[in-house]
């Protein structure tokens, strides 16, 4: 299904600063005019928000300025294709995730819905009550098992997206409510022993997040034995 988009993404055509706009609103024209914003860029992919939408593209060159590697530029374009299958499987699922709207097949980018909210401040945990990080754990393991369920599992082991880096993690604007994770490119199948937790978080902020899947993990639906259908074809 994406392998159109994996043809041209191999292009390699330079997909930062202007030239990444450019490449959008050749094949967007719709968007001309709309607001224009560079939130803060991620290590693999250069992101964009235009108007509504959110656009991803490999970005060419490392956090040094210095330009990729063949290897490492077909890691990320495999990392923003594998985000385009994940999205689209999960539409429609109940998650607070964001919506692919546009797959692009000159170009190596992608455009999704912009979720409402605010980036989780990066020193939350310095700022927030116990009571108020506890029910921020509590929202984030909701999401996991949730997330857990909405597909088959793979020999026991349960999708996940376990960047929880404050990046990632989104609040309802002007509180301090959960309201959506972003950011799906290195997501992949853990067993419950195996999952962590990734995201910079301080201990007692991790230990939360461990001691509430440890309640919770039984929550998770084993699949295995489920009856294929076309969700099962999910591979990412």
């Amino acid at each position: 299904m994406m392998q159109a988009f994996a043809r041209a993404a191999a292009e390699r055509e330079k997909m930062w600063g202007s030239d990444f706009i450019e490449a959008i609103l050749r094949e967007r024209p719709d968007l001309r005019g709309q607001e224009i914003e560079f939130p803060q860029q991620g290590n693999n992919a250069h992101v964009v928000f235009i108007g509504n939408e959110v656009f991803k593209g490999p970005r060419g060159i490392d956090m040094y300025g210095h330009a990729l590697s063949e290897e490492d530029l077909s890691k990320a374009i495999d990392n923003l294709d594998k985000e385009v299958k994940i999205l689209q499987q999960l539409e429609r699922k109940g998650l607070p995730i964001p919506r692919v709207t546009y797959v692009s097949e000159g170009s190596a980018f992608f455009g999704m819905t912009r979720l409402p909210g605010d980036v989780l401040d990066k020193k939350f945990e310095e700022q927030w009550t116990e009571k108020e990080l506890r029910t921020l754990a509590g929202d984030l393991i909701n999401f996991v098992i949730k997330l857990a369920n909405a597909v088959p599992q793979k020999n026991g082991a349960f999708l996940v997206q376990d960047d929880f880096g404050y990046r990632n993690i989104l609040l309802h604007p002007g509180t301090k409510k959960f309201s959506g994770i972003v950011d799906f490119g290195f997501a992949d199948y853990r067993t419950e022993d195996k999952w962590t937790i990734y995201g910079g978080h301080a201990e007692a902020f991790r230990t939360m997040l461990k001691e509430e899947f440890n309640r919770r993990k039984s929550e998770i639906r084993d699949s295995r034995q489920a009856k294929p259908g076309p969700s099962a074809q999910f591979s990412p």
